[in-house]
């Protein structure tokens, strides 16, 4: 009934057992022992309902021990008042063997064990016979009270590593919990923890008073833990938020990538990115730019973008200018001013068109000649000279 270990550990184990005042009911019951032969010979409680139960063990449960066995030796254990709890468990004795047969306790909580021992060595203290006399010596020890301890521990969680400034991680995070029980207290017996979010588990207990557990998934996952010390204190449960993108942004390209002279470029760019968002980007959109602004032939455009995460993506199209006799002629339309004027630069340019069409290269240059001729002559007038200049470029450029 509420045991405080429900089973048997293995081979004789003690048992304690606490009646209601009426006897009518176990308040609990629980086996208490190692995996080796225990024996339970004394018990006491105090006004608070603590119980006190000393034996012989070799491999009995310890909390907050005064010593470690060193073979078959007394053991004296305190439970709280629910059986949920030891509040203390610890061995008493030397290198040889010895057995506690009595226990009593006074209104302070301090425990008086009983028994006898076989070792030369057993610990004393303030001691009325300091040494072994020889054979079977008696033993009385006097352990001073375990101060109640109604105190949760503290759990500190450290993400390693931590997150940038804008609260995200590009790796795999660990996560190290560290509890520490009040000053006196019981001490830390466990931590529990539980992930959800990007990355789910059940909770998990880890026995003492640290643990870890790695993020990997990406995404935003919530890491819930708590500790809970000897005395059965619960810790209320923290949360740590861990936010994870591995992932490069994205830059994308889009538009026509073929342009004649006479038309407009209009190439979009997009940085995007589905997890931490772009926090930066080179990305630059081209919108409604003249194609003669750019050189023919070949052009490059490229980015980079980068995440807040601090992942950097990058990406790069190429788009190409090209002048034909037809892209010319419109041209020739939208920069000249005077009518007439471009009305006679046209002609020569669809003469000289025709030419090459049949392959006439000769004729076709000549004609394109006398059209720079005469786009030099309206330079500065019915043309501006940046205007003539980009004409008998393009002008040079279609000759066969």
């Amino acid at each position: 009934m509420n045991p405080l270990q429900p089973a048997n550990a293995g081979g004789i184990d003690v048992f304690v057992a606490k009646l209601n005042s009426t006897g009518s009911a176990l308040v609990y019951s629980t086996y208490l022992g190692g995996n080796v032969d225990d024996y339970g010979y004394g018990i006491a409680a105090d006004s608070s309902g603590n119980a006190y139960v000393t034996g012989l063990s070799t491999n009995f449960p310890t909390t907050n021990p005064l010593r470690a066995a060193l073979g078959w030796d007394v053991f004296v254990a305190k439970l709280n008042p629910t059986g949920s709890a030891l509040v203390y468990s610890t061995y008493l004795g030397g290198s040889g063997f010895d057995d506690g047969n009595g226990i009593a306790v006074d209104s302070s909580g301090n425990a008086y064990v009983a028994g006898y021992t076989y070792s030369t060595d057993f610990p004393t203290m303030n001691a009325l016979q300091p040494s072994y006399a020889g054979g079977t010596d008696a033993f009385v020890a006097k352990i001073a009270s375990f101060e109640s301890d109604n105190t949760p521990p503290i759990t500190t969680a450290n993400p390693s590593p931590g997150p940038n400034i804008n609260g995200w991680n590009n790796t795999n995070v660990t996560v190290y919990l560290n509890a520490t029980d009040n000053p006196g207290g019981s001490g830390v017996k466990q931590i529990q923890f539980a992930l959800g979010g990007a990355q789910n588990t059940g909770w998990q207990t880890v026995a003492g008073n640290a643990a870890s557990v790695t993020i990997s998934a990406e995404g935003t996952t919530v890491l819930s833990y708590f500790a809970t010390d000897n005395a059965g204190n619960q810790e209320t449960a923290k949360t740590l938020t861990v936010r994870i993108d591995k992932t490069n942004p994205t830059v994308t390209y889009s538009g026509t990538l073929s342009y004649t002279v006479d038309q407009t470029v209009n190439i979009t760019c997009v940085a995007a990115d589905s997890l931490s968002g772009v926090a930066s980007t080179t990305c630059a959109s081209i919108t409604n730019v003249p194609a003669y602004s750019f050189t023919l032939g070949s052009h490059t455009l490229s980015a980079t973008a980068t995440d807040k995460a601090g992942n950097v993506g990058s990406g790069s199209t190429n788009f190409t200018v090209r002048v034909t006799f037809a892209s010319l002629i419109n041209l020739v339309n939208k920069f000249d001013t005077k009518r007439d004027v471009a009305a006679i630069m046209v002609g020569t340019l669809e003469v000289a068109q025709a030419a090459a069409s049949v392959h006439a290269a000769k004729v076709a240059d000549a004609l394109l000649e006398a059209f720079t001729d005469e786009v030099s002559k309206q330079s500065g007038k019915s043309l501006t000279a940046a205007q003539a200049a980009i004409l008998i470029q393009y002008a040079t450029s279609l000759r066969m």
